[in-house]
């Protein structure tokens, strides 16, 4: 197994209960200003860290709904309404050192997947 350093133009994707939430790690130089940007009297706000880092992360979704029940397509204003839970999972995944990576063809190979159960 090797690392792989992280790159602007990486992408991966974290499934949970249905839905895909398409994300990049973030540097630590970045972190390191998020974290800042969130501390006030040697208080840090985790809360609006974990949120910052989502907001910096996260590429886009799918399988996200509304209260409704209806799908909502990707906005970085939703973000700080995704359950903590999620939060807390996707800035974990932010952090590792690999993740599952995404790729446009997977799609497509999913899709085929489905076809052929038809």
């Amino acid at each position: 197994m090797s690392v792989k350093l992280i790159s602007k133009n990486e992408k991966f994707v974290y499934r949970h209960n249905g839905c895909e939430v398409y994300y990049r790690r973030i540097p630590n130089n970045e972190k390191t200003g998020i974290i800042r940007k969130n501390t006030n009297r040697n208080s840090v706000d985790y809360t609006e860290v974990g949120l910052d880092i989502c907001r910096a992360g996260i590429l886009g979704w799918t399988g996200i709904q509304d209260e409704t029940g209806k799908q909502v397509s990707y906005d970085p204003e939703l973000i700080n309404q995704l359950p903590e839970e999620l939060i807390i999972d996707l800035v974990t995944a932010m952090n590792a050192s690999d993740g599952e990576r995404y790729t446009p063809d997977e799609k497509k190979a999913d899709d085929n997947k489905a076809d052929e159960k038809k």
